[in-house]
């Protein structure tokens, strides 16, 4: 899943369940925290420390962190649980119980940057406006 469709979902999602600008922000905080050990995620680039030391999909998208952020900040949780799913469309999938047990779950629905993901890009590109043009009537 391309990093535009996993921001793109989550402004969705922002706009479906955060009632201010800081839950908002926070939910995209979350969507894009899993990839901080990609060297060409927004924060790996970042803090690319952390894409040197921790494997791509390994325990950042593991079930591990996302149990902690619940009980910390829900909006962040939110974004978290957004992306894991999300990626669970995809071959490579996530590995929920990693680094304890190494079986993966996938769907492989989307391929990451193909014509299926860009449908669904814009689609959540449709949708945003719906919700935008709803809340702005009602």
């Amino acid at each position: 899943m391309t990093g535009k469709t996993h921001i793109t979902s989550g402004i969705a999602l922002s706009l479906l369940i955060c009632n201010n600008f800081v839950s908002f922000i926070l939910v995209l905080v979350g969507l894009i925290l899993p990839d901080i050990d990609h060297n060409n995620s927004t924060l790996g680039k970042i803090i690319s420390i952390i894409s040197k030391i921790l494997k791509h999909r390994g325990i950042m998208h593991s079930i591990w962190l996302p149990l902690i952020l619940l009980f910390i900040n829900k909006p962040i949780f939110y974004g978290y649980c957004l992306h894991l799913m999300l990626d669970i469309l995809t071959k490579n999938g996530i590995k929920p119980l990693n680094p304890i047990f190494n079986f993966s779950i996938k769907i492989p629905l989307i391929k990451t940057g193909g014509v299926f993901e860009k449908m669904i890009f814009y689609l959540i590109i449709f949708s945003i406006f719906i919700i935008c043009l709803t809340k702005c009537i009602l």
